[in-house]
């Protein structure tokens, strides 16, 4: 399976491998594995902060998946898939690619909060 290491000295490496690894990662992006869909969302959301310009060609298809998976019947894969709406937030080029989907994007993520009793009484 396809993973990218958080340490920054491998990231030189993941870099030089990019494309070939592009094209596993879509592949594994259909598995039935909830464990594997976790790590691909996870693997794009890392992209995103390291080489958003090796995505952008995809972001389409990369933002209709990230919609499925924030609705993902596994709670793990669903959280990981938010992730990357807060790192596209930070990108220069959210507003660009964004913009389409929040129709789609806003009730998937309104439907999908969670507030703790103590959240719910600080809220108030």
């Amino acid at each position: 399976m396809f993973w990218f290491p958080n340490s920054e000295p491998r990231i030189p490496a993941v870099l030089q491998a990019l494309q070939p690894q592009n094209q596993h990662l879509f592949a594994l992006a259909v598995d039935e594995d909830p464990e594997v869909r976790k790590n691909v969302c996870r693997a794009l959301v890392m992209l995103l902060e390291v080489r958003i310009d090796r995505l952008i060609p995809h972001m389409y298809s990369i933002i209709q998946y990230m919609l499925q998976r924030t609705q993902d019947s596994d709670e793990n894969v669903a959280l990981e898939a938010c992730e990357f709406w807060l790192t596209l937030a930070e990108q220069p080029i959210c507003k660009d690619v964004l913009t389409a989907h929040l129709v789609q994007l806003i009730p998937i993520l309104v439907h999908g909060m969670r507030y703790s009793e103590i959240d719910i009484i600080l809220l108030k």
